[in-house]
């Protein structure tokens, strides 16, 4: 008898922890909304991406030379409105990457492919991966919204 409350009790409690776990928005879910305000999950190849009334953001994931680097950009009106490194191991002080003349470089019209933007200095491959995924989800982006 003991047994079975003790089995009741655990599935309750496994339970109850898969329903609130389904009703938390993932982690790049809230960080978008912190960027663009409320927004949706919209289907993206290889990236995840929301939607906003007016701004969409999209947080991607690619390798670096000194390990993973993720991003965040947020398009308005056809337009990069920013890049945002989130996270990066490149460069000495780790940081190469949050160089403000290099992330204000992206902000350009999405229909004019390839970006350009020039490769940050002590980072030059990790950058130029970083402008060649650019390219690649934005050439995408401009394919699902042709």
């Amino acid at each position: 008898m003991k047994f079975a409350r003790s089995i009741t009790i655990i599935l309750l409690l496994v339970a109850a922890l898969v329903e609130w776990a389904v009703n938390q928005k993932n982690a790049n879910h809230i960080i978008a909304e912190k960027r663009i305000g409320k927004c949706e999950t919209v289907q993206f190849p290889g990236a995840d991406a929301f939607q906003s009334s007016s701004k969409t953001a999209i947080i991607f994931k690619c390798g670096g030379f000194q390990g993973p680097i993720e991003a965040l950009f947020v398009l308005s009106n056809n337009k990069i409105e920013k890049l945002e490194i989130l996270k990066s191991n490149e460069g000495l002080d780790k940081s190469t990457l949050n160089n403000p003349d290099f992330l204000k470089s992206f902000e350009q019209n999405v229909q004019d492919l390839p970006l350009d933007v020039d490769a940050v200095s002590g980072a030059t491959i990790s950058s130029q991966i970083v402008i060649d995924e650019m390219n690649r989800h934005i050439k995408e982006w401009n394919k699902k919204n042709d």
